[in-house]
């Protein structure tokens, strides 16, 4: 009997320590918000640069606060969400009225390989163009986020 009552309990012990430290992986929302600042930015400096764009808009599979656009506040073009672009739906808000086309970047899906390591799976589409699809692959390096490899697939 007490052989029985101590299996259970060291049972228990081993799904409550893998329980615990399962949950210790998990990334806080500013280690998100970081991943996806350092992807967007990469989108911008190294694949957006020729873009003629009145407007970076930006989505994410991942729900991000609505002041997360903030982090761009000097970017040129202006950073907006999807929903204030002038392209794709609700057509309405503050770049209606601009000529030129906007460019829509999203995050698709982050996959964390460790705390300090993600991929990154984006894409980018310019106006009536093919879009581009990247597999970015970031590591944490002194407390910033930065692009060590890329992967690239056009599709129209």
């Amino acid at each position: 009997m007490l052989r029985k009552i101590l299996a259970s309990l060291s049972i228990s012990g081993l799904l409550v320590f893998s329980a615990s430290s399962q949950t210790a992986d998990v990334p806080d929302s500013k280690q998100v918000e970081d991943v996806h600042e350092a992807s967007f930015r990469y989108f911008f400096t190294h694949e957006l640069t020729q873009s003629r764009a009145e407007a970076f808009c930006i989505s994410s599979a991942k729900w991000l606060a609505p002041n997360f656009v903030k982090r761009f506040a000097n970017s040129d073009p202006p950073v907006v969400w999807l929903s204030e672009c002038p392209i794709g739906p609700p057509k309405s808000g503050p770049l209606m009225s601009k000529k030129n086309p906007a460019v829509h970047i999203g995050i698709m899906s982050v996959r964390w390989i460790s705390p300090v390591e993600v991929e990154v799976r984006g894409h980018f589409r310019s106006g009536e163009l093919g879009a581009t699809q990247e597999m970015l692959h970031l590591v944490q390096k002194n407390g910033r986020w930065i692009v060590i490899g890329v992967q690239v697939e056009v599709i129209s």
